[in-house]
Protein backbone atom coordinates (compact mmCIF):
# COMPACT_ATOMS: atom_id res chain seq x y z
CA UNK A 1 0.00 0.00 0.00
CA UNK A 2 1.38 3.69 -0.70
CA UNK A 3 1.12 5.70 2.50
CA UNK A 4 -1.64 8.83 1.44
CA UNK A 5 -2.59 7.59 -1.70
CA UNK A 6 -4.70 3.76 -0.55
CA UNK A 7 -4.83 5.30 2.74
CA UNK A 8 -7.95 7.08 1.70
CA UNK A 9 -9.97 5.11 -0.36
CA UNK A 10 -12.60 2.65 1.11
CA UNK A 11 -12.24 -0.98 1.36
CA UNK A 12 -15.19 -2.41 -1.07
CA UNK A 13 -15.82 -5.81 -1.16
CA UNK A 14 -18.56 -6.24 -3.68
CA UNK A 15 -18.25 -6.90 -6.96
CA UNK A 16 -16.20 -5.60 -9.86
CA UNK A 17 -16.40 -2.73 -10.80
CA UNK A 18 -14.49 -1.44 -7.83
CA UNK A 19 -15.99 2.09 -7.49
CA UNK A 20 -14.65 5.55 -7.65
CA UNK A 21 -12.95 6.14 -4.17
CA UNK A 22 -12.83 2.81 -3.28
CA UNK A 23 -10.42 -0.09 -3.45
CA UNK A 24 -9.54 -3.93 -3.48
CA UNK A 25 -8.91 -4.54 0.58
CA UNK A 26 -6.01 -6.00 1.47
CA UNK A 27 -4.71 -9.68 2.46
CA UNK A 28 -4.61 -8.47 6.07
CA UNK A 29 -7.90 -6.60 6.28
CA UNK A 30 -9.45 -9.77 4.49
CA UNK A 31 -7.61 -11.74 7.25
CA UNK A 32 -9.00 -9.83 9.60
CA UNK A 33 -12.82 -9.72 8.61
CA UNK A 34 -12.41 -13.54 7.88
CA UNK A 35 -11.32 -13.81 11.81
CA UNK A 36 -14.22 -11.31 12.56
CA UNK A 37 -16.67 -13.67 11.26
CA UNK A 38 -15.22 -16.51 12.32
CA UNK A 39 -15.13 -15.15 15.95
CA UNK A 40 -19.01 -13.90 15.30
CA UNK A 41 -20.33 -17.77 14.43
CA UNK A 42 -18.18 -19.50 17.03
CA UNK A 43 -19.75 -17.28 20.01
CA UNK A 44 -23.18 -17.72 18.35
CA UNK A 45 -22.73 -21.25 18.20
CA UNK A 46 -21.14 -20.96 22.17
CA UNK A 47 -24.38 -19.74 23.01
CA UNK A 48 -26.53 -21.84 22.18
CA UNK A 49 -26.96 -25.84 23.73
CA UNK A 50 -25.68 -28.45 21.83
CA UNK A 51 -28.22 -29.82 19.97
CA UNK A 52 -29.27 -26.82 18.90
CA UNK A 53 -26.10 -25.94 17.72
CA UNK A 54 -25.59 -29.26 16.02
CA UNK A 55 -28.77 -28.68 14.38
CA UNK A 56 -28.05 -25.43 13.19
CA UNK A 57 -24.31 -26.95 11.54
CA UNK A 58 -26.27 -29.48 9.97
CA UNK A 59 -25.89 -29.39 6.35
CA UNK A 60 -27.32 -32.82 4.08
CA UNK A 61 -24.73 -35.34 2.87
CA UNK A 62 -22.42 -34.12 5.76
CA UNK A 63 -21.87 -35.03 9.37
CA UNK A 64 -24.85 -36.36 11.40
CA UNK A 65 -26.14 -33.92 14.10
CA UNK A 66 -25.25 -36.64 16.81
CA UNK A 67 -21.72 -36.76 15.50
CA UNK A 68 -21.68 -32.81 15.15
CA UNK A 69 -22.93 -32.50 19.25
CA UNK A 70 -20.45 -35.00 20.08
CA UNK A 71 -17.70 -32.64 18.34
CA UNK A 72 -19.48 -29.60 19.51
CA UNK A 73 -19.32 -31.19 23.39
CA UNK A 74 -15.68 -32.28 23.16
CA UNK A 75 -14.77 -28.51 21.96
CA UNK A 76 -16.51 -26.81 24.79
CA UNK A 77 -14.93 -29.26 27.30
CA UNK A 78 -11.89 -28.45 25.44
CA UNK A 79 -11.99 -24.76 26.02
CA UNK A 80 -13.57 -25.50 29.53
CA UNK A 81 -10.52 -27.25 30.61
CA UNK A 82 -7.82 -24.56 28.83
CA UNK A 83 -9.66 -21.95 30.80
CA UNK A 84 -9.56 -23.91 34.50
CA UNK A 85 -5.53 -24.11 33.36
CA UNK A 86 -4.92 -20.57 31.83
CA UNK A 87 -2.83 -18.92 34.93
CA UNK A 88 -1.58 -15.97 31.82
CA UNK A 89 -2.78 -12.34 32.97
CA UNK A 90 -5.63 -11.12 30.98
CA UNK A 91 -5.00 -9.27 28.21
CA UNK A 92 -6.68 -6.04 27.28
Amino acid sequence: MVPGITDALTPYWGPDPIPPGHRRPTREECIAAAGRVFATGRARRDALPVMDAAREAYVPGGRSVDELAKRIRAQREQARKRASTDTSPPTG
